[in-house]
């Protein structure tokens, strides 16, 4: 397991350090801003995967030496959070922004769910649909 250190530049580059300070790797995304970041172990193998959520309307994941593994963009509005949340053992990837809907995406970066904020009331993220009733 790789303990690190890990931030961003205004400029959208991830960054990660040891705990002595020493610059271990930094990786370029979109040259705009990361609005946030999130790490968690997606893939099992004991170290985190590296996310971020990018101005310029995506989602990168990163493994813990700065590679780039997958992107998620669903259109050009800001994407503005991403966390990771386990399900019956199976990582998923929450993320949302601008346009206003979540997303679940795979551990792969793929879209399982989207959320949209018109049905915020009604949906969920695992299981049916439940009823609700306006007064």
């Amino acid at each position: 397991k790789t303990s690190l250190i890990v931030g961003s530049s205004y400029d959208g580059e991830v960054l990660a350090m040891n705990y002595d300070g020493k610059l271990l790797w930094t990786t370029a995304l979109s040259g705009i801003m990361n609005q946030d970041l999130w790490c968690a172990d997606l893939t099992g193998d004991g170290n985190d995967e590296i996310m971020t959520a990018n101005a310029d309307g995506s989602v990168y994941c990163l493994d813990h030496r700065g590679k780039l593994l997958w992107t998620f963009k669903r259109n050009d509005a800001p994407m503005y959070s991403v966390c990771s949340v386990r399900k019956d053992g199976k990582a998923y990837v929450v993320c949302g922004g601008f346009d206003k809907s979540i997303y679940y995406l795979s551990s792969a970066g793929e879209l399982v769910k989207e959320l949209p904020s018109s049905g915020y009331t009604i949906q969920r993220p695992w299981g049916p649909a439940r009823i609700t009733f306006s007064i």
